[in-house]
């Protein structure tokens, strides 16, 4: 059953998902000088660590099972039967066969592509993984499970771990028997990796101030921010680019990063801050819009509701108060955001994706040009 789990679009690329079985993983750490790993309720082993400088003193326990199984199990049960693909397909909303639809897994680029990688008539299994850093307030206080570089590097020797039965049968393949009754040669292979953004940062191995999907150069490593991972846990998996897996996180990457950290904060600074708190506290009230009634700069703590309230709003807001050129930017960008959240695309919306980004990207330097501007009339007030 490979359901569209979610799908959007960063400001450099746009990513097919897909929804799967995900397999999860519990830790808690306490003191003490071993891992213990259960493989499942009666059977419990003790694992000596390769790289025991990761955990110094601490003990970790980690709850899993195996992957190859979860979903063999998932394949097998018969009311499954008219829900499962088992091949990718091309959709088509319109007679003439030139209006793809993006829905389900089987109907995105990604299978087709990985298909044509694997000897003809078998199957793949698209693998959806999902992370986020486990709250241990219950144990030990405010505390989260990998906090620090030797966190980082524990948290993806476990990983490595939990995911090791998938190397062998993303390479070879594993006999399931599914639920229409038929044998088939099935390739578990990941497919995408939800996860927010400081946790993308945290499997890409990088900091958190840091790109987790941008090149770089090998003798800047340190510079460019990357974090000294001894084995990360997805150069194993076959046929995967963990850089490509990594589904968009609309909250921090859309809403909290394009829109308010650099949008508004530019337009702000173009405007002036008293034109646009002046223009938010002029606004008619009106029934399903938020009133800022005292503006926007006076609000120090913003939710996702809040970006997504003046989003609404926000185009007609900056009339008179930017240049056209600056206006046209904006609304490119909020409909950019708005395409992005779309649970089914078309080919025609896929384009419009495309084109609010290309009137970004070969106007942006109205931005540059602006806050360079503002910068050199500080620097001259300064001195």
């Amino acid at each position: 059953m490979w359901h569209l789990l979610s799908w959007a679009i960063s400001l450099h690329t746009w990513v097919e998902t897909t929804h799967q079985a995900s397999v999860q993983m519990q830790t808690s750490c306490r003191k003490g000088v071993h891992l213990t790993v259960a493989v499942d309720d009666d059977d419990i082993l003790d694992v000596d660590l390769a790289a025991a400088a990761i955990l110094g003193q601490d003990d970790l326990n980690e709850w899993r099972r195996d992957p190859v199984e979860c979903v063999a199990d998932l394949l097998r049960i018969p009311e499954f039967q008219d829900s499962l693909a088992y091949a990718p397909e091309r959709v088509y909303v319109d007679d003439t066969g030139t209006q793809r639809q993006y829905s389900q897994m089987w109907t995105a680029n990604w299978w087709w592509d990985m298909q044509k990688k694997l000897p003809v008539n078998l199957t793949i299994a698209p693998i959806i993984l999902s992370s986020d850093k486990t709250q241990l307030s219950r144990f030990g206080g405010d505390k989260v499970t990998w906090p620090s570089e030797k966190g980082y590097n524990l948290f993806h020797y476990c990983m490595c771990k939990l995911l090791s039965p998938l190397v062998e049968v993303g390479k070879d393949g594993v006999d399931v028997i599914c639920a229409d009754g038929l044998m088939r040669r099935v390739f578990l292979i990941l497919a995408a990796y939800v996860a927010d953004f400081p946790e993308q940062c945290l499997v890409a191995c990088c900091k958190e101030s840091r790109c987790p999907r941008c090149r770089v150069e090998h003798d800047r490593f340190h510079e460019d921010g990357m974090r000294p991972v001894f084995d990360p846990f997805w150069k194993y998996l076959p046929h995967t680019d963990i850089f490509t897996c990594f589904t968009p996180d609309i909250l921090h990457q859309l809403h909290k990063g394009v829109f308010k950290d650099h949008l508004v904060e530019w337009c702000t600074q173009m405007a002036g801050v008293e034109e646009v708190d002046a223009h938010f506290r002029a606004m008619s009230g009106f029934p399903g819009l938020k009133h800022f009634e005292n503006g926007i700069s006076f609000v120090t703590q913003w939710t996702g509701k809040e970006h997504r309230e003046m989003q609404h709003v926000f185009v007609g807001l900056l009339m008179d108060a930017v240049q056209p050129i600056t206006l046209r930017i904006v609304v490119a960008i909020i409909d950019f955001i708005y395409y992005s959240q779309l649970h089914i695309h078309t080919s025609m919306t896929v384009d419009a994706l495309q084109s609010a980004l290309k009137i970004f990207h070969d106007n942006k330097d109205v931005f540059v040009e602006a806050v360079s501007r503002l910068i050199g009339r500080l620097q001259h007030g300064i001195t």
